[in-house]
């Protein structure tokens, strides 16, 4: 389901889109899950009820599709964002660095 979402996403992605904000990234994830954006650390923090494994899953899903998106010239911008999955406690899960 997961990959259909991303899918969707890149065919949303008019051609002339040449960004990817950190709004998309929220948008790509869970709905059930809260999502904030920190833009003095360039972070995108995903809170929801996990197991570890889902965000480690969660964390690779994102990152590929911010790659393949970033090869047909659709790039995250400001770039160089981290990725955390934490539980509703703040314990982290998951981080990924999003190029």
């Amino acid at each position: 389901m997961k990959v259909q979402a991303i899918t969707l996403l890149l065919i949303a992605t008019p051609a002339w889109a040449e960004t990817l904000s950190p709004e998309s990234i929220c948008n790509m994830n869970d709905p059930a899950f809260k999502c904030s954006i920190d833009n003095t650390s360039n972070t995108i923090t995903i809170t929801g009820d996990m197991s570890l494994s889902r965000a480690e899953r969660e964390c690779e899903e994102t990152l590929g599709a911010v790659v393949g998106m970033a090869k047909v010239g659709v790039r995250l911008d400001p770039a160089s964002w981290y990725l955390n999955f934490q539980s509703p406690a703040g314990k982290r899960l998951a981080r990924c660095y999003l190029p």
